[in-house]
């Protein structure tokens, strides 16, 4: 309820000008030498303008629509809402969470037989080449806009699940439990949303050692785009089925405002760092901080991908 000495549109006028300052922010990376952007040529410029508006779509949609206790899988990155990273061959997932509940993932696939490497069935859809979710704590990616939160121990992976170890009915059906702990005597496929850490938190301390997932992710990858199909996937929280949100507050659309124009400031702050440091794209820069480039002739030190390096999935090196 708004307080009784708040104008409704005066708190929400405030939130929407915040929102602008965020966005105008995210504008700078753009073109501000000291924000470590594009070099500024005339193609860099206009596309930047259209990745800047491919936030602003997905920001639109986390903001206002994410909901961990009615959650709904949507695009992480599309043609639309471009990402610095994405692959041609990937159709990339995500749906909020809260891993202190249960919840569960169901859906039907094409024929699966390549995933046990036999030959696929004969005119029939077929399912993506490769399929994996993942549990995390933390938020996505680059949403805080420092490189700081790929220190080790920020986002903790809880759990995982892939193609290779999914457990599929003769019909294409199935289903994935994700809960806390896995329930006694249970079978079925299973991601926990709970990691106990022996660590601190780098930037809390305070935080105990319990690291709840915030959200599920994953990817579905296509080799053969002329006969393999993309899965729809359904997720609901147990216990929570058919449940209505309550009703929309002044404060509650004012946070989403901001939130909103928070996301596409900090997207846009944080790859344009992440490729100009760690990844050493544009080499040494004056004015800015110097490039970090990979080593040329010799190999990286091998790491699993995750969010917490930025991106990637956790099977690959």
């Amino acid at each position: 309820m708004t307080p009784a000495n708040s104008d409704p549109g005066t708190l929400l006028r405030a939130a929407w000008d915040d929102m602008i300052q965020s966005l105008q922010a995210a504008r700078d990376a753009l073109d501000q030498p000291e924000l470590m952007p594009a070099p500024a040529t005339e193609r860099n410029l206009a596309e930047g303008y259209r990745y800047l508006a491919g936030y602003l779509h997905s920001a639109i949609e986390r903001a206002f629509h994410d909901d961990p206790q009615r959650p709904q899988f949507r695009n992480a990155l599309s043609v639309i809402t471009r990402g610095t990273i994405d692959n041609a061959d990937a159709i990339y997932f995500y749906a909020p969470l809260d891993g202190r509940n249960s919840y569960l993932i169901s859906g039907r696939m094409g024929d699966n037989r390549h995933w046990r490497g036999e030959p696929p069935a004969p005119g029939v859809p077929r399912a993506p080449h490769y399929l994996i979710f993942e549990a995390s704590s933390g938020g996505l990616t680059g949403d805080t806009g420092d490189l700081g939160e790929l220190r080790p121990g920020v986002k903790s992976q809880t759990g995982r699940l892939d193609s290779s170890a999914m457990q599929v009915e003769a019909d294409g059906t199935f289903e994935i439990l994700l809960a806390p702990e896995r329930p006694a005597g249970y079978r079925g496929n299973f991601i926990a949303t709970l990691k106990m850490v022996d660590k601190p938190h780098p930037t809390d301390p305070d935080l105990g050692p319990a690291r709840y997932a915030s959200y599920i992710s994953g990817r579905q990858l296509f080799n053969d785009w002329e006969h393999e199909e993309a899965i729809h996937f359904d997720i609901v929280q147990l216990g929570a089925e058919g449940s209505q949100p309550p009703p929309y507050t002044v404060e509650c659309a004012a946070r989403q405002i901001r939130q909103m124009g928070e996301i596409v400031r900090g997207q846009l702050h944080f790859w344009n760092a992440f490729w100009t440091i760690p990844m050493g794209t544009y080499g040494e820069r004056s004015g800015s901080l110097p490039g970090v480039a990979f080593p040329r002739n010799a190999f990286n030190r091998i790491n699993a991908a995750s969010g917490a390096t930025g991106g990637g999935m956790s099977t690959n090196l």
